[in-house]
């Protein structure tokens, strides 16, 4: 985990966690990026099914289930989306691409 964010960040102590999750703690440098922004992003696409199908859908690296449906974001989905009344308001606030929100609309 700490050589994913050199030369950006300083990692401070060391990281936790096993399998493919790291939680650690890190300071900015004053180094520059070398690639802009945009190269991170992967374009592809997600289906949250319902009559629109599959959609583009634009994830960055370190998000919950790599940006994709997991199955428990799906069961939610399955569950919440008969259930709420016409013209809630839905806030998906977490560590995901936003799958929830946008199953939700």
């Amino acid at each position: 985990a700490p050589a994913a964010v050199s030369p950006l960040f300083k990692v401070k102590g060391r990281a936790f966690g096993t399998g493919d999750a790291r939680i650690l703690a890190a300071v900015r440098t004053k180094k520059k990026a070398t690639q802009p922004f945009e190269a991170w992003l992967h374009h592809g696409s997600l289906d949250l099914g319902g009559p629109g199908g599959a959609r583009p859908w634009v994830t960055v690296p370190g998000l919950f289930a790599g940006g994709l449906l997991d199955v428990m974001t799906k069961l939610l989905l399955d569950t919440l989306s008969p259930a709420l009344p016409a013209g809630a308001r839905v806030l998906d606030f977490g560590a995901g691409s936003g799958a929830l929100g946008a199953g939700l609309l």
